[in-house]
């Protein structure tokens, strides 16, 4: 599969993730640490089997499920810590930097300390860029289409993880090429 393909299968595997994930803050009533909680489950539960395809199938689903549950919940622990402690945007890009940073050393160690050591730093500013472009793109959406009433609530929130999801996935498909790649030689 080529680096294209990989990008372009991790954006759409993900951004189904995504969505599913965000329809439970479209519809729900849960408090904040439920439904992140929640979230957080939909994404590890799912992106194993989603994912596991770009990275190699040299990996057993079981440990592939292992190493990407490790990676996703790392990003999501920073990221709520940019959140909730560091607070506003400059909470969400901290948390997001290190979250993905650690995200994408974890993936990367599906194929051993060598890759992980060369690709560490392309990996990283790719994920970071894809993904704070989706989650960008994805707020804008949801913020334009709430607060101008042209879509309902809901949709609007679908919208947001829709574009996180894109960008997101289109980030773990160039890591998880490199994870592929790496392991067979190639890279």
């Amino acid at each position: 599969m080529s680096l294209q393909k990989s990008i372009l299968q991790g954006a759409l595997r993900f951004a189904v993730v995504s969505l599913i994930g965000y329809s439970l803050w479209a519809w729900s009533n849960m408090g904040t640490a439920l439904l992140y909680s929640s979230i957080a489950v939909v994404f590890v539960a799912l992106s194993g089997a989603a994912l596991r395809p770009l990275g190699g199938s040299a990996r057993t689903l079981a440990h592939f499920y292992g190493v990407f549950a490790a990676a996703f919940i790392s990003y999501a622990a920073l990221w709520c810590v940019g959140w909730f402690v560091i607070k506003g945007h400059t909470g969400e890009i901290i948390g997001s930097a290190c979250g993905l940073a650690v995200c994408g050393w974890i993936l990367l160690r599906l194929v051993g300390a060598e890759s992980q050591t060369r690709h560490f730093l392309s990996a990283w500013a790719v994920l970071f860029l894809f993904h704070t472009l989706g989650y960008t793109v994805g707020g804008w959406g949801y913020y334009h289409g709430s607060s101008s009433g042209a879509i309902p609530h809901e949709m609007a929130r679908l919208i947001w993880g829709l574009g996180h999801g894109l960008g997101f996935g289109a980030g773990l498909g160039y890591v998880l090429f490199h994870c592929r790649s790496a392991g067979q030689g190639e890279a």
